[in-house]
């Protein structure tokens, strides 16, 4: 057996004996099992560097210097949602990013519009909300598994996709473009509801697992995948992603918060 010494930020050790052969996910599920962590919560650092999870125990004591026998390794705490926070560039013209990744607005009326993704791959249920500081045409929100398709999409090309479930504001948009279906919100005072406006506070909750999409504004409940009977496709192990569609020149929406579960 081979000994495996793992330490955190805060002083805690944890001494492991492990076959050779075990590999660095083993240690990290040996490492989550005890200190009851969630394994994509935090990573493992062998000589300051992250360690290699295909590579076995025994591979790493080799690199030791003679006469050392326990492998050392180091536990660093990160939070998985943190990219939920981030627009992201990408191959995007006429989109300037502020605050200092929090915040888009859109420069440039070429090309017409942009679809603007958040880094974070979804696998989780988590929720996003934006600011919408200023509006003055088309705008919406919304989840998509088909990403390197629906950003190089613009303009009238958005009302034609079948892969996304999006929150608009109801002018050539419908409120609800649920994989291709134009969709009104359901309930009492929602028939006529306007979509997103400048000024609203707009929430988006997914759980890709259970084919999920909720669409809050000013935090009140306008409509889901499940109200509208219209679910997302399932998963199949592909990570979901949270974007918005701006298409106004001086169009902003920065993002207020972020986190897993749901926003209210």
């Amino acid at each position: 057996m081979s000994k495996v010494c793992v330490c955190d930020l805060v002083g805690r050790s944890l001494q492991l004996e492990l076959p050779g052969t075990e590999t660095g996910r083993g240690i990290k599920d040996a490492v989550a099992k005890t200190w009851q962590l969630d394994p994509v919560s935090f990573r493992l650092l062998c000589k300051g560097e992250r360690m290699d999870e295909e590579r076995t125990v025994e591979s790493f004591l080799q690199l030791l210097p003679p006469g050392e026998e326990t492998l050392e390794l180091q536990l660093l705490k990160f939070d998985p949602l943190l990219d939920l926070g981030i627009f992201e560039k990408s191959l995007h013209k006429g989109i300037d990013l502020k605050d200092p990744v929090s915040r888009l607005k859109k420069t440039s009326g070429a090309p017409d519009s942009n679809n603007v993704f958040l880094r974070h791959k979804i696998l989780e249920p988590c929720f996003c909300e934006f600011e919408v500081i200023r509006s003055r045409d088309e705008i919406s929100f919304g989840v998509t598994y088909d990403r390197s398709s629906m950003e190089k999409v613009s303009g009238f090309g958005n009302l034609s996709t079948k892969s996304t479930w999006i929150f608009s504001k109801k002018q050539t948009m419908p409120v609800f473009l649920f994989g291709g279906q134009k969709l009104s919100p359901s309930g009492e005072g929602l028939a006529g509801h306007p979509g997103v406006q400048e000024g609203d506070l707009v929430a988006v909750y997914c759980d890709p697992e259970s084919r999920l999409c909720e669409f809050y504004c000013n935090s009140k409940f306008v409509g889901s995948t499940e109200s509208l009977e219209c679910p997302l496709p399932e998963s199949q192990g592909s990570p979901l992603f949270m974007y918005c569609m701006v298409d106004q020149v001086e169009d902003e929406v920065k993002i207020k918060r972020f986190g897993p579960g749901r926003p209210y």
